[in-house]
């Protein structure tokens, strides 16, 4: 008997939040403006304002029909 307990191949898991850093639709004021404020929330290590700014982001894409 091996001593090898794993002998299967390794799994891969995907991504578990994929839309934790929606892209904010081209064109769109609204957009352009609320990830200006998740970049700048991130470089003043802001995490929940660029939290925030991000679910916006993806609440406000669903109006783009994304």
């Amino acid at each position: 008997m091996s001593s090898n307990r794993h002998q299967g191949r390794p799994v891969s898991l995907g991504e578990p939040y994929p839309d934790l850093t929606p892209s904010p639709v081209a064109g769109c004021a609204e957009c352009s403006e609320l990830d200006k404020k998740r970049y700048e929330a991130r470089k003043l290590r802001k995490f929940a304002d660029a939290v925030v700014a991000s679910q916006r982001i993806r609440n406000h894409g669903r109006g783009h029909g994304a």
